[in-house]
């Protein structure tokens, strides 16, 4: 796609307050939103989930977490989304972006020549393979803070279940953000290694590079201080 990004000049106005402390965490996906905060903010490392829709949300990361993966981007398991911009694991209900079934150039999606296919099927097949060890790493490490932001209120039971999943692999913190707008920007600790954050505001799912730099400003650095 030619011409600028959107966010460009959005990400250029923001000055990276939070080019610190955007390191010490790690999206869970549900949507961009979280993965903008990191870009904004001069840190594009990027794992396995920065860039994915969750539409099964959290019973889909358990059960993505449980099954170490297994079969994750499979190529029978994936149906497009959105004109063939993201490709749907069926069997997690969680969706990639993707340049396997079309193309994009100047803002008009075509359909991909079917010769060109398997090439790119293969590429994107090896990049998840490498995100996906990189994804184990971490959690097996137990360093970064893992952010899961809900569009709804969740559930206890759903809480300790993601925190349970995370655990298998090693010790794991957890930051789950909800919208509320008279805590925006606060942190508080519901038990060992989980917090809660509240946001007055969330990016548009259309715009999800719009985030509020105020709140997330407050909450990162309100969640380290519960963290350390």
């Amino acid at each position: 796609m030619s011409g600028p990004n959107p966010w460009d000049n959005y990400f250029a106005s923001l000055g990276a307050p939070l080019c610190e402390e955007v390191q010490a965490f790690e999206s869970l996906g549900q949507n961009c939103e979280f993965a903008f905060v990191q870009h904004g903010n001069g840190f594009g490392e990027g794992n396995l989930l920065s860039w994915a829709l969750v539409e099964g949300g959290i019973p889909s990361l358990v059960k993505l977490l449980k099954q170490d993966f297994a079969g994750l981007f499979a190529q029978d398991a994936l149906e497009p989304l959105h004109e063939g911009l993201l490709l749907k694991d069926k069997n997690y209900q969680i969706a990639f972006h993707s340049r396997w079934m079309v193309r994009q150039e100047n803002g008009v999606i075509t359909p991909r020549p079917t010769q060109e296919r398997d090439a790119i099927y293969a590429e994107e097949a090896a990049k998840h393979a490498y995100l996906i060890d990189k994804m184990r790493r971490q959690l097996a490490e137990g360093k970064r803070i893992w952010v899961y932001k809900s569009l709804t209120p969740v559930s206890w039971p759903d809480i300790l279940a993601l925190h349970a999943a995370l655990n298998r692999f090693g010790r794991n913190q957890l930051l789950v953000v909800q919208n509320q707008p008279e805590r925006d920007g606060q942190a508080e600790p519901l038990d060992q290694d989980i917090y809660l954050g509240y946001l007055e505001r969330y990016a548009s799912p259309a715009k999800t590079w719009y985030f509020d730099p105020t709140g997330w400003s407050k909450l990162l650095p309100a969640t380290l201080r519960l963290a350390r």
